[in-house]
């Protein structure tokens, strides 16, 4: 088949029909499976690992018009631990992310493609674009995603913080597995 093979775009379009089908969701949570996970170096060489375990999100889309697509993912960003008690309070501070002012994060979805998806993340009220792979199991109703953002871009660890990686990696890497629920979704503006 050529590139604009009408066969090819028909193909395209019921693969996206099916796929965005199976990824409505209401309400996603570490309780059904879904889980966003966080990394980063700390000095010494250790990795520090955390998660967000409290977040929700919709998609949604137009029927046969997978362009249409529309995803918005709301992070609760007081919900971040690794597991240390200690380190998690102070992750909280309003030099890392700030959540008593910033208590929630957001993805906005902007564009998506069979293998890659791009939209803006805002974290502490600054927004990037950012764009990274994503596979999508529509068997599953799985998404899983892998991501690395630079800290500094959201002024998490601001201060004398910000200027070195000697304590804290500039990286915070992100991955995540969204299981979505064939029945949820809503595409109430």
């Amino acid at each position: 088949m050529e590139k604009n093979d009408p066969r090819k775009i028909r193909i395209k379009t019921l693969v996206y029909s099916v796929i965005f089908c199976i990824l409505a969701f209401d309400a996603i949570s570490a309780e059904e499976n879904s889980v966003i996970r966080f990394s980063v170096n700390q000095i010494g060489g250790i990795v520090v690992e955390g998660e967000i375990p409290e977040f929700s999100g919709n998609i949604c889309f137009e029927k046969n018009k997978p362009e249409s697509v529309k995803a918005a993912i709301t992070l609760n960003m007081a919900s971040a631990t690794t597991g240390v008690v200690e380190r998690d309070q102070i992750i909280q501070a309003p030099e890392w992310l700030s959540t008593e002012m910033y208590p929630k994060g957001y993805f906005v979805l902007e564009n998506l493609t069979e293998t890659e998806a791009s939209g803006t993340l805002t974290l502490k009220g600054k927004n990037k674009v950012i764009s990274f792979p994503l596979t999508i199991d529509p068997l599953s109703g799985q998404a899983n995603g892998n991501l690395t953002i630079d800290r500094r871009d959201f002024n998490i660890g601001e201060g004398r913080w910000g200027e070195t990686e000697k304590w804290v990696g500039f990286e915070i890497r992100i991955s995540f597995n969204i299981v979505a629920d064939p029945n949820g979704g809503s595409c109430d503006e």
